[in-house]
């Protein structure tokens, strides 16, 4: 009987699958057939049919649902104007389908946010889809939108709705609209323990010439590299592939050459800012070539990797210079091998025309140990330009070592002038720590040698500059000395000028850009005045004083003396007097209101350092505390750390009998748990604290 009514099912299964449309007859496979059942289910009731809405049908065969959206303009005007397509393969975010179904998951800087003449989100009388699906559909698209087969990402998105992963990286604001624009990358799903390199061509859809004097990259923590270059023609752009592009050696490889030139690299974020007079030079056939490498560190756990870049403008004409980059290779040869140990390799760098340098970076892979760069004397070595041991940003000092994954970055500032065929020399050491031999190649387990290098030809500009010494000054602080480059001979403007000092109470509170002109190059510099800091209240518990959270730093006073090691937002009183804290943000510094502490001894002529002691000071596991009691009192012993956290306990406040006593209390376990420690003694309504430090 059972076989029978299985036998029944299959039959009036079979008659069904018969009956139904040829479209969807048979159950299909592949991240789009997915994508087209999901579009079957929630939109193709309004658009289908003879009349679709909107002019756009989704209810044929797969094939003709993909075709009438791929590189298709919408008969939306507002979106048609942007240059935006119902779907444009490899860019989600100019991909008006994906905006419609975004529906506050995709974000407003993405466009996520429709304009009212864009029309309302869709589905529009069916519920939004699912943000896994919203996923989908983004991947998809940043995968260049194929008919056929299942995208890497698929699995991975499933995998990570379903499981969690890495959180996403905080979202950079992108630049005002009148000041530039931002270009997103992402978000790529990285595996755990994987490494992944993609090229993807993006169209900017800039209307005309442009200048950019300014581009400030901010990536995951821990990519190996994010690379901007841009094609050489029109024709270079159009052979590349749409959506994501695996980068292989002999394959997808930009270091090999595939029309296009290099416009900026980044191995970590950096605010590139170009020297006044100088800027990249695009126009309206500009396309790009983004170039990310992206490990995933994480064992287990999914990485949704994003580059943004924040790019700043210029009207065309501005610039005196154009800004050009390069990646100087070794070529000696060009696929070297290194085998286990140490080695070095050097060659000379010949510019056929007149170099004058802004910028010199370097790369190399984790075998990497230190990286020099000088100018060509005789064949060899001769003033040394870059130094990869040298922290230029920061200290200004020499560190001791080559940082491979955040190497230094040197700017000269007037620019270096390198004449034509004065040349360059490179000279990298490596430490292969490996068993076998490493080769040149694309993962971090192989190496590379390249210096980066930014640079304008032909007779250098003047130098023109105007900083000071902070960006971000307190409404009511006095005037602000600016350093000038020439000191003289140009002319200041902007918010808060003085003649040559800037006053911010004059500003007035914001960000205020000052400018600085000679012999026709404007140099700008960006100063915040900053609103004055609140007095804030001072809070106890006990012995425990604290203050709001949340300012950079913090210092607390006794008697207007500071307190060492007194740093964070609490502070445990071990002294009578008075208490202050002041605290810094944005560079204001604010100061508390005063609290009086009282320390009382147990008696008459008991002083608190007589009435507790604590041995060994410091200590390593085990302190001992030692009090005296002259009559019958409640006592609690308590040990704090550092934030005014309780960790143990000792008498509960029960009454002890007069003598002397000795209490035994263990410091925290664990090589990463020294510090500073509290031991507070109450005695009746009497407190004592004293300070212990664990080494």
């Amino acid at each position: 009987m059972k076989y029978y009514f299985n036998l029944c099912q299959f039959v009036l299964g079979i008659l069904v699958i018969l009956s139904a449309p040829a479209h969807i007859a048979m159950a299909q496979t592949g991240t789009f057939n997915r994508i087209y059942t999901i579009f079957q289910n929630q939109c193709a009731t309004c658009h289908g049919g003879a009349a679709p809405s909107g002019g756009l049908n989704l209810s044929g065969t797969p094939a003709e649902v993909r075709a009438n959206l791929v590189n298709i303009t919408p008969q939306n005007s507002a979106a048609a104007a942007k240059g935006h397509k119902l779907v444009k393969p490899g860019q989600p975010y100019q991909s008006f389908l994906l905006r419609k179904l975004g529906n506050g998951y995709i974000h407003e800087w993405d466009g996520g946010n429709l304009d009212a003449a864009e029309g309302s989100a869709m589905p529009f009388y069916n519920n939004p889809l699912e943000t896994r699906d919203i996923e989908i559909v983004r991947q998809w698209i940043l995968a260049g939108a194929p008919q056929n087969g299942t995208i890497a990402a698929e699995t991975l998105v499933d995998q990570y709705f379903t499981d969690g992963g890495l959180p996403p990286m905080e979202r950079p604001a992108p630049p005002p609209p009148d000041k530039g624009f931002q270009i997103h990358v992402g978000p790529i799903f990285v595996d755990g323990f994987d490494e992944k390199e993609y090229l993807l061509k993006y169209d900017p859809n800039l209307s005309g010439p442009i200048e950019i004097k300014r581009m400030e990259a901010f990536m995951n923590q821990g990519s190996h590299h994010f690379i901007l270059y841009k094609f050489t023609s029109t024709s270079a752009a159009n052979n590349a592939g749409s959506g994501l592009r695996e980068v292989s050696l002999f394959g997808e490889n930009p270091l090999l050459g595939n029309g296009t030139n290099l416009v900026c690299v980044w191995q970590y974020g950096e605010d590139f800012r170009l020297p006044a007079g100088t800027a990249y030079f695009w126009n309206e056939n500009t396309v790009f070539d983004l170039n990310y490498h992206i490990p995933n560190y994480s064992a287990d756990l999914i990485l949704p990797s994003n580059v943004y870049i924040n790019v700043y403008t210029q009207p065309s004409g501005v610039a005196q210079k154009e800004m050009f980059s390069d990646l100087l290779l070794f070529n000696s040869p060009a696929f070297f091998t290194l085998p286990p140990g140490v080695h070095t390799l050097e060659e000379s760098i010949y510019n056929n025309q007149q170099w004058n340098i802004w910028m010199l970076n370097s790369h190399t892979h984790k075998y990497g140990t230190d990286f020099d760069v000088f100018r060509l004397l005789g064949g060899g070595p001769g003033e040394q330009l870059y130094e990869g041991w040298f922290d230029y940003q920061n200290c200004q000092c020499d560190v001791g070592y080559y940082d491979w994954s955040h190497p230094p970055v040197r700017y000269f500032e007037p620019m270096y002038n390198l004449p034509s065929g004065a040349g360059l020399y490179h000279r990298a050491t490596y430490n292969n720590t490996s068993s076998s031999t490493v080769s040149v190649g694309l993962t971090t387990n192989n190496e590379m040698m390249i210096t980066v290098i930014q640079y304008t030809t032909g007779n250098p500009i003047p130098y023109v500059s105007v900083a000071a010494q902070n960006t971000t000054y307190c409404s009511g602080a006095g005037e602000v000395q600016l350093e000038l480059a020439p000191e003289t001979g140009g002319e200041l403007a902007g918010p808060g000028i003085v003649g040559n000092v800037f006053v911010p109470a004059i500003a007035g509170e914001g960000t205020h850009t000052i400018t600085y002109t000679y012999s026709g190059i404007t140099a700008e510099f960006d100063i915040t005045v900053a609103p004055p800091l609140a007095t804030e209240p001072i809070q106890q518990t006990d012995a425990t004083l604290s203050v709001a959270q949340g300012y950079d730093s913090y210092q607390w006073y006794l008697n207007g003396n500071p307190i060492a090691d007194a740093t964070g937002y609490t502070v445990v009183a071990q002294q009578s007097g008075a208490y202050t804290v002041t605290y810094t943000q944005s560079g204001c510094t604010g100061t508390s209101q005063a609290v009086q502490y009282i320390v009382s001894g147990f008696n008459a002529g008991t002083t608190p350092n007589e009435a507790l002691t604590l041995y060994p000071n410091p200590a390593t596991d085990v302190i001992v505390v030692n009090y005296t009691l002259a009559a019958a009192t409640p006592v609690l012993v308590e040990l704090y750390d550092a934030a005014g956290r309780l960790l143990q306990t000792y008498g509960n406040n029960q009454t002890q009998q007069p003598g002397n006593y000795r209490q035994q209390l263990n410091l925290p376990d664990g090589s990463n748990m020294g510090g500073i420690y509290f031991v507070k003694l109450t005695i009746q309504n009497n407190i004592y604290a004293k300070k212990i430090v664990k080494y």
